[in-house]
């Protein structure tokens, strides 16, 4: 079990884990693109992690990443896909503004 963020082999569980939400993410909204990237989780440690980046198609410029660390953890060690959707649809509830709904 993985505590804290971190990045993840492209070929383990884990990140099988957030292909599944990545999928449910693109389900539920449109005009918008996810991907699975390396990013900082703190950049003054030099500490990369592996999350779901969104892209707003409408405007370019526009992306920010999808979960927070307990999302993710939750994510990668435990959900089913009826658990990762429940989780999604509570991120988009809790922040409506930053999606294009279907």
């Amino acid at each position: 079990m993985i505590t804290q963020p971190c990045k993840l082999d492209v070929r383990s569980d884990e990140y099988f884990q957030l292909k599944v939400a990545k999928q449910v993410l693109e389900e539920l909204t449109e005009n918008m693109k996810f991907s699975i990237k390396d990013i900082y989780f703190d950049y003054g440690q030099n500490w990369m992690w592996t999350t779901i980046v969104a892209y707003d198609k409408l405007k370019n410029d526009s992306c920010f990443q999808v979960l927070c660390p307990r999302d993710w953890k939750e994510i990668i060690n435990y959900a089913n896909r009826a658990r990762i959707k429940a989780i999604c649809k509570a991120f988009i509830n809790e922040y409506p503004e930053l999606w294009n709904l279907k």
